[in-house]
């Protein structure tokens, strides 16, 4: 940007409005915007930090290469804007409804945004350090690679919204409602989500080592790949969950219901899954060494070629369950209902090593 500016009053900037100019190079800090006409203005090189835009019908209406620090735009409605690349650090867009709008590569840091409507938007790697989304509603958004440390979303809500690959530590998660959210890859370890109810999100290959789910409500959605190192799954309802090759080593989840879920290739050494519940799930080639399994609930399990060196399933319930194949060296099973359990099946193994003649 230039660093020399005309400074132009609110009465030259609608002038050129009308004249259908582009207002360039221009200082308009701190005006008052609120009484103009901004339908198909344009706007180059300018400076409108705390430029006060509250209420305004923001539609064809650009900004190209401007800075907007601290601009209100409270209540205003943007509609199939271009937002991309600006300075709106410390913006206000309280109780705002964004439609169609492009803010990918933004700088959002500190902006206030609650109570907002941002659908069917791309806010793809903004800058959203430390921004306020109090009681927002997210819809059909991109947010993909977002810098969101420190972001407040408490009492927001987001639905079939991506914030794949988004660094999300230090935010504020706790209270928001989360429906079809994809938060693959996502920064979240240490996140606390206990209690809370996730419908359908994809959290594959995120990080959330030692992330808090005690109590929550995760059932159908999809951790795999996702690094759950330490992470608290204590009384976690997780039905036909999705953990196929997930890191779950030192993993807490005890009374957990894991009914119908998917661990295979998973790690789960060294986890106290004791009192959990297992029924219908698969470990399929699953690591689970020096693991505590006693008094959990295996029912119908299938365990076909996993590792269950060291581990204990003293009193487990591993009716009708399947350990074609395991690996138990030192594994205990005192006490444990075996009864109908399938072991090594020679058919099986004899299928599992055909080989096609050349």
């Amino acid at each position: 940007m230039s660093a020399e500016r005309i400074r132009m009053s609110t009465a030259e900037v609608q002038e050129a409005i009308r004249a259908n100019r582009t207002v360039e190079d221009a200082d308009l800090s701190g005006l008052d915007m609120t009484g103009l006409d901004l339908h198909l203005a344009r706007f180059h090189n300018c400076v409108l930090d705390r430029a006060d835009f509250s209420g305004q019908k923001l539609a064809k209406t650009g900004f190209k290469d401007c800075s907007l620090r601290g601009a209100r735009f409270a209540g205003c409605t943007f509609t199939d804007m271009f937002l991309r690349r600006l300075d709106l650090s410390g913006a206000v867009f309280a109780g705002a409804f964004l439609l169609r709008c492009h803010l990918s590569g933004s700088c959002l840091a500190g902006a206030d945004f609650e109570d907002v409507r941002v659908h069917w938007c791309f806010l793809d790697k903004t800058d959203l350090t430390g921004a306020r989304f109090h009681g927002a509603n997210f819809l059909k958004t991109a947010c993909m690679e977002a810098a969101c440390a420190g972001a407040d979303f408490s009492g927001a809500r987001l639905e079939r919204v991506t914030f794949r690959k988004a660094d999300m530590k230090g935010s504020l998660l706790r209270g928001a409602e989360f429906d079809h959210v994809n938060l693959s890859a996502a920064k979240l370890a240490g996140h606390d989500f206990s209690g809370q109810k996730f419908r359908s999100v994809n959290f594959a290959g995120a990080e959330l080592s030692g992330a808090d789910f005690t109590g929550a409500d995760v059932s159908t959605c999809v951790f795999q790949g996702a690094v759950m190192e330490g992470a608290k799954l204590e009384k976690t309802i997780a039905q036909k969950c999705m953990f196929a090759g997930a890191k779950l080593r030192h993993a807490q989840g005890r009374g957990a219901d894991f009914a119908l879920a998917y661990f295979g290739e998973a790690d789960l050494s060294e986890s106290d899954f004791r009192t959990a519940k297992f029924q219908g799930a698969r470990f399929e080639k699953a690591k689970i060494v020096n693991a505590a399994f006693m008094d959990s609930d295996c029912y119908n399990c299938d365990m076909s070629h996993a590792d269950l060196t060291g581990s204990d399933f003293s009193r487990a319930s591993l009716f009708l369950a399947c350990m074609h194949g395991v690996k138990d060296k030192d594994a205990r099973f005192e006490g444990a209902n075996k009864a109908w359990l399938r072991g090594p099946d020679a058919d099986m193994a004899a299928a599992e090593n055909f080989k096609a003649p050349a």
